[in-house]
């Protein structure tokens, strides 16, 4: 067995584990939390623990097909290890782990073991955030200290570096295609890295971060636009979340309750609804509590936020989360917030880009009848903060899916049915399946 030693640098890797097999023997609090991380990196698991009583019904949570986790409740064994390609000893008794340890090395598979700093493999402390993936690690020697490192990287690592990583990704072949000479790819490619682009995507300037790549890279518009970055798709199967807000003042009665209990009655079981009151902060956590664990179980496709607006005259797809709020209204349970305004995220990007393709879905569902349209601001309000928070949660947790917010008129400009009918063929749209 190895040990880990303070004067040694290891060679930091990514493990693709889709499909791989990888043994977790333990079922305490540290086997649960690298749970939904290894389900995430699309492993297999075989979780071997006697218990406690209440492992069966937190698997079946995480792994509701029955697919992805072999849970055996008994103690380890020998051969437990066949056909894994990682074994992770997390048992509170230091012989287990001495024993899985050993037959892994015996094995020649990587290991790990959580009591102490030993083992050839540490898990990271790791925050995916969307085409990048920032990681901390301390080798095993404190994993408290790992995921405060990576904390203060979040903070520093906003959204822009993922857009940036896709829009190399995309220009990159195109680049190899037109300058044949190495040196002068990696000259323009550092050119590009030193450019404003990172500026210009943390403030939502999208052409202009594509005419600066076209500039820095010596590509040509019409290519660049070809390489646009992807707007997130609904993942197929799954759950979609559809939230809802209560009544707040100057609205007695808010329509998106019974817009988004039609929506999911239209979509069958691919739906589900959850109100939240018209509160700041807790808006948020309400709608958090249900998509967090649909995401760490790797069940969430879709989230889409409903809010009513006086001013929409049709359905509106949200653009943009701004990173404010301000209003001169109370919120439902009264509270007033400064006229001037307070950051939501001090120091987070000043706004975060819709996870639907706005513009395409309402060419789309305009050719096919419907009244919508695109907004450039969701307000000051709750609907914003739910927005931006939505926004950065997906990014800070990885979430690929789509995430957005629609706000509709009141019942005066347009009819429920014909609003519920609307946000059905939206979200439909949104899920590839009009």
């Amino acid at each position: 067995m190895t040990r880990r030693t303070p004067n040694h640098t290891p060679l930091m890797v990514a493990l693709d584990l889709r499909g791989r097999l990888v043994a977790v023997i333990g079922g305490g609090a540290v086997a649960r939390r690298k749970l939904p991380k290894l389900l995430r990196a699309g492993a297999r698991v075989r979780l071997i623990a006697p218990g406690p009583a209440d492992l069966p019904s937190d698997v079946a949570a995480l792994d509701p097909e029955g697919t992805r986790i072999d849970l055996l409740q008994r103690p380890y064994a020998e051969g437990d290890l066949a056909g894994c390609a990682v074994a992770l000893a997390c048992t509170d008794d230091p012989r287990v782990n001495d024993l899985v340890c050993a037959h892994a090395r015996a094995a020649d598979l990587w290991h790990d073991r959580v009591d102490a700093h030993e083992g050839d493999l540490a898990m990271t402390a790791t925050s995916p955030k969307g085409a990048i993936t920032l990681a901390a690690s301390t080798g095993g020697a404190s994993p408290a200290l790992a995921r405060l490192i990576r904390q203060h990287l979040d903070r520093g690592f906003g959204p822009e570096w993922s857009q940036a990583a896709q829009l190399a990704d995309a220009t990159r072949p195109l680049l190899r295609e037109a300058v044949a000479d190495p040196a002068e790819r990696t000259r323009r490619l550092r050119a590009w890295v030193r450019s404003p682009l990172l500026d210009q995507l943390r403030a939502c300037d999208l052409p202009g971060a594509l005419q600066t790549t076209s500039a820095a890279l010596g590509l040509s518009p019409t290519q660049i636009a070809s390489a646009r970055l992807q707007q997130p798709q609904a993942s197929p199967g799954g759950q979609i979340v559809l939230s809802a807000f209560g009544p707040f003042p100057g609205v007695s009665v808010n329509p998106t309750g019974e817009v988004v209990r039609a929506v999911a009655q239209a979509m069958g079981g691919r739906a589900e609804v959850v109100e939240l009151e018209t509160r700041f902060d807790i808006a948020w956590e309400q709608l958090a509590a249900r998509v967090e664990p649909l995401h760490a179980a790797g069940r969430l496709q879709a989230v889409v936020a409903l809010g009513v607006s006086g001013r929409a005259r049709c359905v509106q797809l949200e653009r943009v989360g701004i990173n404010v709020r301000s209003s001169a209204r109370p919120d439902a349970a009264g509270r007033r917030l400064p006229r001037h305004g307070e950051p939501l995220h001090p120091g987070g990007p000043h706004g975060l880009m819709s996870r639907m393709p706005v513009e395409a879905m309402a060419e789309r569902l305009r050719e096919r009848g419907f009244a919508v349209e695109v907004s450039n601001s969701a307000g000051t309000y709750v609907c914003n903060e739910v927005l931006y928070k939505m926004l950065a949660w997906a990014n800070r947790a990885g979430f690929t899916g789509a995430a957005g917010f629609v706000h509709v008129p009141g019942a005066a400009v347009m009819g429920g049915e014909e609003v519920a009918v609307t946000v059905t063929a939206l979200v439909k749209e949104l899920l590839g399946d009009p």
